[in-house]
């Protein structure tokens, strides 16, 4: 069998990563010339998240023995501080590599700290046995020579209880995609899919051939499976479903993001280092301090991407070398010298503000950041002086099209299936499970792939409704809750209706919040979740 993926984002790449570790011959098509050409804010992953990496054996992503890279101890929302802010000795220093931050003023105004509405702890979370009920079928397995649980399994070589894993652990997107790039063989960077089409090498048999995936520059990959990884505009979805795209367009929910961070040598203390979320009128503001081995790269403009296609970072890669001239071996879990800190944020305005249209109007990153800083400084003037210094300050700060998926009446159509946003694309919240979802949709599609009964369009469209069952129902109800938790965070302050929601949080135990989304990040990979029989 031979997948091709369409999107090097986080679906494709764990997906591409599990097919590789059960021994499943996969290629990632990425438009971008690279995995850093776009900034990502920090990814959260909770423990059915990490569930599925264990399974799948993929230790660079798991290692939380690491000083620097232990998961938050803490998290949850808070409310912008109270009471003005006050002169003192500085609340952190920028780090003395970013050139204008170098000399920070010895004194600096401090507010008070942001009052915390709702705090959990994070835990260690006790996975389930792995045991022949969760085989995949040994006449329909590839052989392997993957040393996952997975393979294992399949071989009926162990049965074997899972290590724990943390409740919640907000990573680097960089560390994570490197991690995961090591595990892949074959990435075909700066290239677009302009057309799928039955497979010729086979004739275009109707049932029983393959697909031919077309690329920008001409060239065909031969397929057996397509897979949809592409986001919310996805290319699959628009070549699969050419006269529902229409209905099926991302809409815009007049809601602004803007994404950004800033280098520092150490962390606000009035903040802390562990990420949390900041609720106000109708905007809200997420701290994500981090360590990695680089900051984020700053996304490069159209000349830049010219002059580095994908073929040369591509070539640059499989030297062995990344852009600061290191191992890319130890990018995923490197020396702890080799950490930085940096402050990655998200601001949200649930009003959009008129000055978000001028932005479309710049053209390089640093026009984009100055007004995206003043605009920050504007509206969040509430937050305090410690948020709107990071803002202020923000080496790189630019919008986020914040765009959901309507519901989708089929995720597949004979050979080719979407997978995470292509498919189920919604808006962030506190919930933080959309990283989440994509990787349990990941673990489930690759022991989809494993189970296909027959080597026919058929056989696939009956794999794929399987596996379309088994995660519809789950996906719908956490965007039901997502929507929710959303419509709480946008709240106006108009007729005390914050001052009421602040209230019931603070009178809400941590553990009875955790409880109430056990149903999310209790579940756990289980091939026995496929077990719904598509014609019911």
């Amino acid at each position: 069998m031979r997948v091709v993926i369409v999107g090097a984002g986080l679906s494709g790449l764990t997906l591409a990563a599990m097919l590789r570790r059960v021994n499943v011959n996969c290629v990632v098509i990425e438009r971008m010339p690279d995995l850093d050409s776009l900034y990502q804010p920090p990814i959260t992953l909770w423990s059915n998240a990490l569930n599925c990496l264990s399974a799948f054996d993929l230790p660079t992503l798991l290692n939380y023995h690491s000083p620097n890279l232990v998961p938050e101890s803490h998290f949850g929302i808070r409310r912008p501080p109270r009471g003005a802010a006050r002169r003192e000795g500085a609340a952190y220093t920028p780090d003395p590599d970013d050139g204008e931050l170098a000399t920070p003023s010895p004194a600096q105004l401090v507010s008070p700290p942001p009052r915390w509405l709702l705090r959990m702890h994070n835990r260690s979370v006790q996975q389930p046995m792995m045991d022949e009920a969760d085989m995949i079928p040994a006449a329909v397995a590839p052989s392997s020579t993957s040393e996952s649980l997975v393979s294992r399994v399949v071989l009926e070589e162990i049965k074997k209880e899972l290590a724990a894993v943390p409740l919640r652990h907000t990573i680097s997107a960089r560390r994570v995609k490197a991690a995961l790039r090591e595990v892949i063989h074959d990435v075909r960077f700066g290239r677009a899919v302009v057309d799928l089409c039955p497979s010729s090498a086979t004739g275009g048999s109707r049932n029983t051939g393959g697909v031919d995936v077309v690329l920008d520059n001409g060239t065909v990959e031969p397929a057996d499976v397509v897979v949809g990884a592409d986001g919310l505009y996805s290319t699959v979805r628009r070549l699969v479903y050419p006269f529902q795209m229409e209905a099926h367009t991302p809409l815009s929910q007049n809601v602004t993001q803007i994404d950004g961070y800033l280098r520092v040598a150490g962390f606000p203390p009035v903040l802390g280092d562990d990420p949390f979320e900041v609720w106000g009128d109708q905007k809200t503001f997420s701290y994500f301090p981090m360590q990695d081995v680089a900051c984020p790269v700053r996304p490069m403009n159209a000349a830049e991407r010219r002059t580095n296609p994908g073929e040369e970072a591509e070539a640059h890669r499989r030297k062995g070398t990344n852009d600061d001239g290191g191992d890319l071996a130890r990018a995923a879990v490197p020396p702890s010298s080799h950490f930085r800190k940096y402050i990655g944020f998200s601001a949200t305005l649930y009003r959009s503000p008129e000055e978000i249209v001028q932005l479309g109007q710049l053209h390089s990153p640093e026009e984009v950041t100055r007004a995206c800083r003043g605009l920050l400084d504007k509206h969040f003037a509430d937050f305090g002086e410690d948020i709107r210094r990071i803002m202020r300050t923000a080496e790189y700060a630019a919008p986020a099209e914040l765009l959901e998926v309507p519901i989708m009446p089929q995720w597949h159509h004979r050979r080719a299936v979407l997978l995470g946003d292509a498919a189920h694309g919604s808006l962030p919240s506190v919930l933080a499970q959309d990283a989440s979802m994509c990787v349990e949709d990941a673990a489930l599609l690759a022991t989809t792939l494993m189970s296909v009964p027959c080597d026919r369009d058929s056989g696939y469209a009956y794999a794929f409704r399987s596996y379309e069952k088994s995660r519809r129902h789950r996906v719908e109800q956490f965007i039901r809750n997502s929507r929710r938790a959303r419509a709480l965070a946008a709240m106006p302050s108009a007729g005390g209706r914050t001052f009421v929601r602040d209230l019931a949080l603070r009178a809400t135990p941590s553990f009875v919040a955790t409880r109430s989304q056990s149903w999310l990040t209790s579940w756990s990979y289980r091939s026995r979740s496929l077990l719904y029989d598509p014609a019911e």
